[in-house]
């Protein structure tokens, strides 16, 4: 059986431990196809720290393939505004766009202004580390993880 169907990230245990899981995957060979979710595993550091330096590839394909030369379905077409917003975000554009707006927000990030963050940032990681332990515990990621960023961002800009 291939590594990969025996590979369950939703699975309890999994969650609750998954380094077996990914030393099974280890073991087994550098690349494994995972049929449900359509993607292609890569278990070794050193493989994924290679890919993620090749110049060749980037956070998206398609600024060198469309979806169909790739095998992908395309998104819906009643799904075009959402694609126009997020697949034109920094965080997935390539060079020279990337390198464009990346020049334009580094302002907002210099050592000055990260520094004067320190405060805000600690009152809004005090209060949702609070809430996490009032609440018995749970998902770090999705207490703490995911909306501390986004938190420290909004208050970047001034949004509450």
């Amino acid at each position: 059986m291939p590594a990969a169907a025996a590979f369950h990230p939703w699975a309890p245990e999994f969650v609750a431990d998954p380094y077996p899981g990914f030393a099974e995957l280890r073991a087994a060979g550098r690349v494994h196809y995972f049929p449900p979710s359509n993607q292609w595993l890569i278990p070794r550091h050193a493989d994924v720290s290679a890919l993620l330096r090749d110049r060749r590839l980037g956070r998206t394909y398609l600024h060198r393939f469309s979806h169909e030369e790739f095998g992908r379905t395309p998104p819906p077409p009643a799904h075009e505004p959402f694609h126009v917003l997020n697949d034109n975000g920094l965080l997935d554009l390539e060079p020279p766009d990337h390198t464009r707006l990346r020049r334009l927000v580094s302002k907002a990030f210099t050592p000055r202004t990260v520094e004067q963050l320190t405060p805000v940032i600690g009152h809004l990681v005090n209060a949702m580390v609070s809430d996490f332990v009032a609440a018995g515990g749970g998902d770090l990621l999705t207490a703490i993880a995911e909306p501390l960023p986004v938190a420290v961002i909004a208050e970047m800009l001034g949004i509450p």
